[in-house]
């Protein structure tokens, strides 16, 4: 029973992402060293969401990203409101220890 209503929620899935076995925060840390500095959540979601051709890994992510680039607006603010709101105890996008306390 509990692999069934499993496969119904993977089902379900929207947003995949293409780290593999690399989590957001090493993801947070490759990019800060790439930019010179701390990368926004929009920033570490488009390059968790983009293949290595510049193509996103599927039309949500493309949509997402093109919401965000026609929105205006502090980039975190942009995040929030395409997002939804957080789950408790975990910020998406930041990557192990950040919380919303």
């Amino acid at each position: 029973k509990r692999s069934a209503v499993n496969r119904a929620n993977a089902k379900k899935k929207n947003v995949f992402h293409t780290g593999g076995r690399r989590s957001i925060a090493r993801t947070r840390k490759r990019l800060k060293e790439k930019l010179g500095r701390t990368p926004t959540r929009l920033e570490v979601f488009e390059a968790n969401h983009k293949r290595k051709d510049g193509t996103y890994i599927n039309d949500h992510a493309k949509e997402f990203m093109d919401k965000a680039n026609e929105m205006e607006g502090p980039s975190e603010e942009v995040f929030q409101k395409l997002a939804g709101p957080e789950h408790p105890g975990r910020l998406r996008c930041m990557g192990l220890g950040p919380t919303q306390s």
